[in-house]
Formats: C-alpha cells, structure tokens, sequence
C-alpha cells in the first residue's frame, strides 16, 4: 500500500528528500569541522619511572577523564537553587597488550617494588618465617616522595590538530592480568583503574614528535604512494613507479575546479602536483624503466589489440617466457 508521504521520494523539479544536502552542510563544510572524531585515531603518552617509548602503541583502549560534581539544591526564598559543592574525578580504564617483551608487565612490576614491599619480602624468604617477623617488610613499606607516574596524556586527532586530555599525579588503584584460555585465540591483554588528582586541557597542530613521542620511533614513517605529494617513487600496491601516473593526472586535467575551489585555487594545486611529480621523477634511479606492455594499440574505434606479449607459465620449470596473444573486445 502507497503511503502518503511517499512522494517527497521523488525528487521532481528539485523539489525531493534532500537530507544529504543537509548531512555535507552538517559534516563536510568547513573541511570536515563538525565532523565527528574517530575513536581509533589517538595517543597516549607516559611520564614517569619506568615509562619506556614502547608503551604508547601498546594502549589497547583508554577511557578519557570522568568527572562527577556533587552539588546540593537548597531553598532560596522559595526559590530551589543548585549549589555545587565538590568535584570527584572518577577513575579511568586503560587496556593494554599482553606483548612479548613484557613491556606493559615490567610497568606494573616496577610499580608494585617502588610502593609495596610484598615481593621483596617474598623472594627473602620471609612468608617461611614465623607470624613474630618484622611487619614492617611487609605492605605499604616504601613512602617515595616522587611519584612514581607525573602524569598520563591522552591526546585525540582530526585535522592535522590534536586535542590533549592531561591526568595529573596518576595512581594505579587496580591492576588485572588476563585469563589464559586454551579454547580461546585471543590476544592476551593487561588491565589497569587509574585514579588521579587534575586535568589539563591543551591542544596544538600535529607533527612527528608533536605530540611527544608521536609518528617518532615504531611508528611508520613512509610517505603514502596514493598522493601527488608524495616523495615515495615506489607504489605500495604494484611496486612499480608512479610517475606516469601522475604525470597523465596532471597532464590529462581539464583544471576544472570543485564548486568550493575558484580558477586560481586549481591553478595553484596544478602547479603544486607539477612539482611534486618533478621531484619524485629525480628520485628514480638511472636504472628504472617503467614496466610495460609491449604492443599495438588498436586503430580508434577497433576493438582489437594485436601483438601483445603476456607471461605464460611452463610445467618444465625453465625460464617464464612471453607469448604472443591478440586480444579481441567482445561487443
């Protein structure tokens, strides 16, 4: 059955549903300023005794910084008034990967010697003695005047910007290690509640080693091959040079510009992807030749490509040798 409504689906006259006009105007105007983050896209950074580089890319997830305002209402001349008293940061959680170098676990072993005297009392033989022994080797034995975390720093990216969540004096008020599981393949992970004292917020343009310590060290640092600027002369999905390739977009461009890009915008990104095609073709060794197909191409409006010499594999196992095939385009 026909519901009434159904003709604002027909788009007549231009006259139609029209709320993915009202989607890019939400989302995509003002280059993606109102767009919303991505969860995946973050960093996370330690500052303290022990924290090594490594931990960074080894946070699985990480809560950002909960607060929880006590308030009271009170009667103001028959007026309720909401009266803020308090301010409680609730604890966070931060997973992290079970690694093979026991990177996460040798954080939580450094942290349980610098606070609780338990393990050193252990591996002295002091749980064999009797109940009479010193109690001070036991427990909260060691006082340190530094903490042993200055602080965790959570910082989340959009835009070539990041916005940072700063957690000041943190402390470790739980810690789980995973449960093995023989029918399980699941990667093994370390488990942490962290209370701390303050927040601060900052923000700043993102850059190798802004953030500290990020795009530095593990991380990937190979300019993608899918862009003009790019100064990578390898293409990462064939291998083969991409300089043709940019040579014929640039080449083969009528320098129509988008609807929000005016003449000399075109222009100047035109120019930009020149040059940046220039630059990889200086790149390229003396010895690279492109890889082609040799052949004929087939007269305008043929469907016929003749002489074209392709790979065929041999059951002998000698060398790999190229057959003429003629290719015919069915119609």
């Amino acid at each position: 059955m026909t519901s009434k409504s159904s003709g604002q689906f027909n788009n007549i006259g231009g006259k139609g549903l029209g709320d993915y006009k009202h989607a890019a105007r939400v989302f995509v105007d003002g280059d993606f300023a109102l767009a919303p983050r991505l969860k995946f896209q973050y960093h996370v950074q330690f500052s303290g005794k022990g924290c090594g580089a490594d931990l960074n890319v080894l946070v699985k997830s990480i809560d950002l910084p909960k607060f929880q305002v006590t308030n009271e209402t009170v009667n103001q001349y028959n007026r309720k008034r909401v009266i803020q008293s308090t301010m409680t940061y609730l604890p966070i959680t931060i997973k992290m990967h079970d690694d093979n170098s026991n990177t996460v676990r040798k954080l939580w072993a450094s942290y349980y010697k610098y606070y609780f005297s338990d393990t050193k009392a252990a591996k002295n033989g002091l749980y064999k003695k009797s109940p009479f022994a010193p109690m001070s080797f036991y427990g909260l034995e060691n006082e340190p005047v530094k903490p042993f975390l200055d602080f965790i720093k959570v910082h989340t990216f959009a835009k070539r910007q990041w916005v940072g969540y700063k957690l000041i004096n943190p402390i470790i008020i739980s810690w789980s290690h995973d449960t093995m599981n023989y029918s399980q393949s699941d990667t093994a992970e370390h488990t942490m509640t962290i209370a701390y004292e303050a927040v601060v917020y900052d923000e700043g343009s993102a850059a190798a080693g802004t953030p500290s310590g990020f795009g530095q060290g593990r991380y990937d640092q190979t300019p993608s091959p899918l862009t003009l600027g790019s100064r990578s002369i390898i293409s990462a999905v064939d291998g083969t040079s991409g300089v043709l390739t940019g040579a014929e977009q640039i080449l083969g461009s009528n320098l129509k510009p988008a609807e929000s890009d005016s003449i000399s915008i075109a222009a100047a990104k035109a120019a930009t992807e020149s040059t940046n095609v220039y630059t990889n073709a200086k790149l390229l060794p003396n010895t690279t030749s492109p890889v082609t197909l040799s052949g004929n191409r087939a007269p305008a409006g043929g469907g016929t490509l003749s002489s074209f010499s392709f790979p065929v594999a041999e059951s002998s196992g000698g060398q790999t040798k190229g057959l003429s095939r003629n290719i015919t385009q069915e119609r």
